[in-house]
């Protein structure tokens, strides 16, 4: 229970600051545009913007779960190559530990002894890799949309759209507001 926790927090720690620091630049008066605010296309009608965020955002969940299944998976598809390189390197490392280790036992046939250690150290690095491409997948996602917004002009802490509604039989479209904590 407890390491569900802390994963938890690994995960979602540095994403509840982001708020904060915008915050605290909003009280300072440091008004200086983000980099992906000078691509923004100001003549874009906010509803073809929306759209066009809608279509190419990309899903914290589903990083986190190709981030699961193959390590750095999750990082590729937020298009952070640097963060998916990381986890590879560790994962690397991890396997070659292990490798070196069951092909060099200290004697014929026994993996105790000095040998415990370098497995076990192999052991932390693969554990390593896929915690921080879990993490990565999950913070690059949401860097990723952020970028994507600001590109498209839209706030990256609030955003506007439109979702389906049930109204009895038929669906109507009605308006949707969701922030960021």
């Amino acid at each position: 229970m407890g390491l569900r926790w802390l994963l938890l927090l690994a995960a979602m720690g540095p994403a509840l600051l982001v708020p904060a620091r915008a915050r605290a630049a909003d009280l300072s008066g440091a008004a200086e545009p983000s980099p992906a605010a000078e691509d923004a296309q100001p003549d874009m009608p906010r509803a073809v913007a929306l759209d066009l965020y809608q279509r190419e955002s990309k899903s914290r969940a589903a990083a986190i779960g190709m981030s699961i299944v193959l390590p750095g998976a999750g990082s590729v598809y937020a298009h952070d190559l640097p963060g998916a390189a990381v986890t590879w390197t560790l994962l690397g490392a991890g396997v070659g530990l292990i490798a070196w280790t069951s092909l060099n036992p200290t004697r014929q046939g026994d993996i105790s002894g000095p040998s415990v250690p370098m497995l076990l150290g192999g052991l932390v690095l693969i554990t390593a890799a896929e915690l921080h491409s879990i993490v990565n997948g999950y913070l690059a996602t949401i860097a990723y949309n952020d970028r994507l917004a600001g590109r498209l002009g839209l706030p990256t802490d609030v955003a506007f759209g439109m979702a389906p509604l049930p109204a009895g039989r038929a669906r109507a479209w009605g308006p949707t507001i969701s922030f960021r904590f």
